[in-house]
């Protein structure tokens, strides 16, 4: 894996310190997000991104992946993504799984571990489109019953 130089490595604890600010709703300078982000496990013991790294490195990979998707009149939402590979190669996305599919701006993301090189395919999701955030699903909320489990919640919590 690529190692961060040390200003790439400060603008990315800037950046995620700066997301995981605005997602627990406070406002953070630039200085205070990096100091935030020194807690997190994306760090090693030298101040390395690593894990966060590696994903975003695999961010760039999928990304390539979808241009033909996209070329065919598809948007990356419509797309679902399996990464097959050995659990060495993918042990950062693995540790992310849950994270992907918003990172990789997809509807789903698929980590298969098996043996030989990895592979990433990209495929129509197919399902059932949420009304709120355009994602794919095989099911939807039951109420309202137009949106995936995770917009429901928000509008839940939005409406009392």
């Amino acid at each position: 894996m690529e190692e961060l130089d040390p200003s790439a490595a400060a603008a990315a604890a800037a950046v995620v310190g700066r997301a995981r600010a605005t997602a627990a709703g406070t406002a953070v300078d630039g200085d205070r997000a990096g100091e935030l982000d020194r807690r997190r496990p994306y760090q090693d013991a030298d101040g390395r991104l690593t894990s966060f790294a590696t994903v975003l490195g695999w961010r760039e990979r999928v990304t390539r992946e979808l241009e033909p998707f996209r070329a065919a009149k598809h948007r990356s939402l419509d797309a679902r993504v399996t990464i097959a590979g050995s659990s060495g190669e993918l042990h950062a996305l693995l540790e992310h799984a849950e994270e992907l599919a918003d990172l990789f701006i997809v509807s789903a993301v698929d980590v298969v571990e098996q043996p030989g090189e990895v592979t990433i395919e990209v495929a129509e999701h197919g399902g059932h489109r949420c009304g709120r955030c355009w994602k794919w699903f095989e099911v939807l909320a039951t109420a309202p019953d137009d949106v995936c489990e995770r917009c429901a919640d928000a509008l839940t919590a939005l409406n009392g």
